[in-house]
């Protein structure tokens, strides 16, 4: 892959001591799925917070949807964040 290329997509992250959920999205030069939960940990900085406090493993992750453009990936976070009142 190269560095133009890219797979927008979005994802799920579960605290699982707690059970709350974060829903995010990834859309920047060069992403993949495969990068969530290897080399990219969500840019939210209360997850890395937790992760710092309590380790990856008290995490679960999934990729919920992959994307051909950015727009549809924003839009679909957009919608699916507005759908659930985030």
């Amino acid at each position: 892959m190269g560095l133009t290329d890219r797979t927008p997509f979005t994802y799920l992250i579960r605290h699982i001591p707690s059970g709350r959920v974060y829903y995010g999205c990834k859309f920047a030069r060069g992403c993949s799925p495969s990068d969530l939960w290897t080399t990219y940990f969500t840019s939210s900085t209360t997850i890395h917070r937790m992760i710092e406090e309590e380790g990856v493993d008290a995490f679960e992750y999934e990729i919920r949807r992959t994307f051909n453009s950015i727009e549809e990936c924003r839009n679909w976070e957009h919608r699916l964040l507005k759908r659930i009142n985030a």
